[in-house]
């Protein structure tokens, strides 16, 4: 069974056993609320622990008859576990109040409270605030276990047990439960709460600033095409989305975190290690969160079921694209496949679940996620977008370039292609993905294509039916489509020598390439020498890889070299070595390809980007190049391909 198989069964497993009574021997109560019961008598641990009514009887209760009646009783079970979680929060809160008055009044001076010493007080807590969520924190943890030990640790973190990381949540749950119950507390506050209060709002606003170094820095260095306009609402989805997504948000600023410790590494070595010690544990206990909190997204998603819950299920496949995004950044290769599927068939199920026109199911999705006016087209296939779509409109762009790229590794065919031509095909397609990702709509559509050639060739080499003249056929008609649009593109990139000032921002035009200058322009920002020149790169990195297809590793044919070489003169064009971040793909696919006389060449490139060659998928690409390098003479064209040098570290790569 696939990993995508066994995400469905898994998901509708969840979604069955959430309609099921959690306990067929324990109390009543609990079976009401669908909780484990450990049966215990005359009060089961569940119900004690909560304060509520514990009901046991050999006899069904007349109440339990699965119409009104059960709606009314389990409606005030749900307000007992608030009211009681609420009370016991207050008492155990009092009675630290008065244990560190009395301690500080012994020492003789005033003394700020402390956290709560005992576990059982967090565990309490962190059981209160899963209760009001409606959530089993048992279960919650074994769930969070099972899924943490399945899909491997992150290789940018010291080894950490389970339990090291529930109860770190428990804590942050216990922290914020306290908090609460403070800033509903009737005005009496001493001046320890008030210094304690300041140390609250002194870590919201260090997490308020990190979220800008987000959208100021990090997110502009992963998507630097990315710049919408004005009149498309421009990127304030995106902070709408860190102000409303917890799971995004923390994972966000886990990349912020080591972004910054990724670039104080190129200041005076030796230096700066406290900030970098900081930094280090600040992404530790982000990306901590950032799981803990999609989990419990996805537990409120299987109870409610996708169909019944579209902005949940958005919410979760936001979160899981931008933890595809974490994975990328900190070279983490253990994860990224688990990621990728996961948002896959999320996005798959969500559309088929809440489309309302078969003929564009992605639009009518994106159109009830907004005020009816949003979808009111301004020209040129523009639309003021509400910031939940604009957000959706780049998760889906995110998720389709990312299932095309890690096909080129997988050797299959995309997992999404059903969508392109609704979403990539045409003048007015509702997606141009040279605007997320500096690559347009044609190039992308033919390196599916190229995969799904890709496939259908080992396809039938495995089962003895490989015909090479239908191979060659199939390729020349995508390679005339390549050649044919290549020859359209502007030359002002390749015949004419690099501008820094005409291809990137730079300091004496601070309002270069910002969108400013197009407000008037719907087309000004897609016509710029950049995406000329991104684009071409891209073409030729499509050309290398269909040769390959073909013709296996095979770097010293004239039509490889040939290939080779008008890349290696592009990337002499770039205007920053920076610029190779959104370039990955066609460095690697060109650099497994190049001669021994061009090896320096692609070496040159990483160095020049400096430290933040570590920050993203760009030394991994460097890496598998050259190991390639290493085992050239012993590299088979009818084994050897893309796909297989992709994989020649051990793992999948995945370039983006």
């Amino acid at each position: 069974m696939t990993t995508r198989d066994n995400i469905k069964v898994n998901t509708v497993h969840s979604m069955s056993t959430s309609a099921k009574l959690r306990s067929s021997h324990g109390c009543w109560t609990c079976r009401l609320r669908r909780k484990k019961c450990d049966e215990g008598k005359p009060i089961c641990s569940e119900c004690g622990t909560l304060e509520i009514p514990c009901y046991f009887s050999d006899a069904k209760p007349d109440w339990l008859d699965g119409g009104e009646r059960e709606k009314q009783k389990t409606q005030e079970l749900k307000q007992m576990v608030k009211d009681q979680a609420t009370k016991r929060r207050d008492r155990k809160w009092a009675q630290l109040e008065d244990t560190t008055t009395a301690a500080a009044a012994a020492a003789g001076k005033p003394s700020p409270p402390q956290k709560p010493s005992s576990i059982d007080v967090d565990r309490t807590l962190s059981h209160d605030m899963a209760s009001l969520m409606d959530l089993d924190p048992n279960e919650d943890s074994r769930r969070f276990a099972a899924r943490s030990s399945s899909s491997g640790r992150s290789s940018m973190t010291p080894a950490t047990s389970v339990s090291d990381v529930a109860s770190h949540s428990d804590q942050q749950l216990s922290r914020k439960g306290r908090k609460a119950v403070r800033s509903q507390s009737s005005g009496h506050a001493n001046q320890s709460d008030s210094d304690d209060s300041d140390d609250d709002d002194d870590e919201a606003d260090r997490e308020l600033n990190q979220a800008m170094l987000y959208i100021d820095y990090v997110f502009p260095f992963l998507s630097p095409f990315y710049r919408p306009q004005l009149h498309e609402s421009g990127r304030g989805w995106l902070l709408v989305l860190l102000m409303k997504n917890k799971a995004l948000f923390h994972t966000a600023l886990s990349l912020v975190s080591y972004f910054t410790a990724v670039v104080m590494a190129s200041w005076t070595p030796g230096e700066h290690e406290d900030c970098k010690m900081h930094n280090w544990r600040e992404l530790q206990k982000q990306q901590e969160l950032g799981i803990h909190a999609l989990q419990r997204d996805l537990e409120r998603v299987n109870m409610r079921g996708i169909g019944r819950s579209l902005k949940s299920s958005v919410r979760c496949l936001e979160s899981i694209v931008q933890a595809l995004y974490f994975e990328v950044a900190v070279a983490n290769t253990q994860n990224w496949q688990v990621h990728l599927d996961g948002a896959t068939v999320l996005f798959e199920q969500t559309i088929r679940a809440h489309t309302r026109d078969e003929e564009s199911p992605w639009f009518s999705v994106l159109k009830s996620m907004g005020p009816e006016n949003m979808a009111k087209d301004l020209g040129n296939g523009r639309h003021p977008w509400a910031p939940s779509q604009a957000a959706f409109r780049f998760m889906t762009a995110s998720l389709l370039w990312n299932d095309i790229i890690a096909s080129t590794a997988l050797e299959r065919a995309p997992r999404l292609h059903e969508f392109h031509d609704e979403l990539l095909v045409g003048p007015d397609a509702p997606l141009r993905t040279e605007e997320f990702v500096g690559c347009p709509n044609w190039v992308v559509l033919l390196i599916s294509k190229i995969t799904r050639l890709d496939a259908w060739k080992k396809e039938m080499r495995a089962s003895g039916l490989l015909s090479m003249v239908e191979l060659v056929q199939r390729a020349s008609i995508i390679e005339n489509h390549l050649r044919a649009k290549i020859a359209q593109l502007d030359p002002i990139a390749v015949n004419c020598p690099a501008n820094p000032v005409d291809l990137a921002a730079s300091a004496d035009r601070p309002f270069a390439a910002l969108g400013v200058e197009a407000l008037h322009d719907f087309d000004k920002l897609r016509t710029t020498p950049s995406h000329s020149l991104s684009t071409r790169i891209w073409a030729q990195a499509a050309l290398l890889y269909l040769s390959n297809v073909v013709s296996g590793l095979q770097p010293c044919l004239p039509e490889i070299r040939s290939g080779v070489a008008d890349i290696v003169a592009l990337f002499q064009a770039l205007p920053s070595p920076l610029c190779l971040r959104t370039l990955v793909w066609p460095y690697a696919v060109a650099g497994c390809l190049a001669t021994p006389d061009q090896e320096a060449f692609f070496r040159e490139l990483i160095d020049d980007m400096g430290v933040l060659q570590i920050f993203g998928a760009i030394k991994e690409a460097f890496e598998v190049m050259s190991l390639v390098w290493q085992h050239r003479a012993c590299t088979n064209p009818d084994t050897w391909d893309i796909a297989a040098c992709f994989k020649v570290l051990g793992h999948t790569s995945l370039l983006v």
